[in-house]
């Protein structure tokens, strides 16, 4: 509780396993997963685990020789969140002939959650291109924010309304 996983996970563990022709086939052996329980993590820092048959789940019959990583280095971290402000990205100028006299995001700050360390970093989050009408007036759009870190996630959906206001420039030829 209130701890959040910070180094990276292996995307795979190959597990050898031992048992007879008949219990090996009748099973999809590649689905079985790795168990650890963290329920013993107490506090940020390293811990590492020892995967064996304690932690990996297989048929009656069937069992484990050995695994490929035989140990995992986990780093905790503590949760932390905070709130950030949505920067919006526009995928070009204004038109020609036009300039953004207003800008409006709503929400205006999204708040994140993950690693205390991570979240601290973030300075914003940053909408999808918002590709601007090609004349003057006003225009809203609905779009997703984003965080470049991936140990950082939204607390909530992380979806904004932006109102972009265009106007003419004056004394500008067409």
């Amino acid at each position: 509780t209130g701890l959040e996983i910070v180094s990276s996970l292996p995307e795979r563990v190959q597990l050898q396993v031992q048992g007879s022709s008949t219990k090996l086939d009748a099973f999809d052996l590649s689905g079985i997963a790795v168990v650890l329980n963290l329920s013993e993590v107490q506090g940020p820092g390293q811990r590492t685990f020892t995967i064996d048959h304690h932690n990996v789940r297989l048929p009656l019959g069937v069992r484990l020789i050995r695994a490929v990583p035989g140990q995992l280095r986990l780093e905790f971290d503590r949760r932390g969140t905070r709130e950030v402000p949505v920067r919006v990205r526009f995928s070009g100028l204004p038109p020609h002939r036009y300039h953004m006299r207003s800008q409006e995001v709503q929400p205006a700050k999204l708040t994140i959650l993950g690693p205390e360390s991570r979240v601290r970093d973030v300075e914003f989050a940053e909408t999808d291109p918002i590709e601007l009408p090609p004349k003057a007036g006003e225009a809203e759009f609905r779009v997703n924010a984003f965080v470049r870190d991936p140990q950082v996630r939204f607390a909530t959906p992380p979806s904004v309304r932006v109102k972009v206001v265009l106007e003419t420039v004056a004394g500008v030829p067409r």
